[in-house]
């Protein structure tokens, strides 16, 4: 009581938004002959609304934006989208908030995914029982959110390689192997790393294991950002 305390940290300002990562895949397009579903953006940041906005309509998508959750309200309630990116932290309406009154609306509800800087277990828990019907860390790699759409939305997009993809769904089934094998403990350490984000604290918990080719592996998924894609692994790996 009657203390006075001072926080300095070294920011820097960022050159662009916390937005889209790009990876080495590339969406050309939709398939040909798809109708492009709707989609609706609900985000109050301004260059981040407008990155994924162009992102989405260069696929090919029906793309509206909005920057308040009661406007998101709204547009389903007009507009009828099949899908909304929905930003938790909104004015107005909060994202969970907008997702539960969307959901009260008349007729078949969109696929709702939030889009959130939260990584706790508990806020993961907070959001999918909130309304939403997926969850995707900010910032997002893009190949994550085409993906997404295609497993969610039965849809298909034209692919294009820039680079060799880093992990693919034999190295995959391969990673969820390897930490099925890990023990107990080295999940743990390992889950704590990836829901926190924790990128050093992730490459120490690797250091230290007998298996190099598992821990190289998910050092190349660090190295990508790709730390939903491992948080899927690290689900399956548990289960098996």
């Amino acid at each position: 009581r009657g203390s006075v305390f001072t926080l300095r940290t070294p920011l820097v300002l960022a050159e662009s938004p916390a937005g889209v990562l790009r990876s080495g895949r590339e969406v050309v397009g939709l398939s040909p002959g798809l109708h492009p579903p709707r989609v609706l953006i609900a985000e109050d940041h301004a260059d981040n609304q407008r990155l994924l906005h162009d992102l989405l309509t260069s696929a090919g998508l029906d793309v509206r934006a909005v920057g308040d959750g009661a406007a998101a309200v709204a547009a389903c309630r007009e507009w009828h989208p099949h899908l909304v990116w929905m930003d938790i932290d909104l004015p107005v309406l909060d994202g969970l908030a907008a997702a539960q009154a969307i959901r009260a609306l008349p007729g078949q509800p969109p696929l709702i995914v939030a889009l959130t800087a939260a990584a706790f277990n508990e806020d993961r828990g907070r959001i999918l029982s909130g309304g939403c019907d997926e969850l995707v860390h900010k910032p997002y790699q893009e190949e994550i959110l085409f993906t997404l759409m295609e497993q969610r939305l039965g849809i298909h997009f034209v692919w294009r390689d820039s680079e060799p993809p880093l992990v693919g769904a034999i190295a995959d089934a391969e990673l969820a192997s390897g930490i099925a094998a890990l023990t107990a403990e080295e999940r743990a350490t390992l889950t704590q790393g990836v829901i926190t984000g924790d990128l050093v604290a992730i490459t120490a918990c690797t250091r230290a294991w007998s298996d190099r080719r598992l821990a190289a592996l998910i050092g190349r998924l660090v190295d990508e950002f790709a730390l939903d894609r491992l948080e899927r692994l690290l689900a399956a790996g548990a289960a098996s």
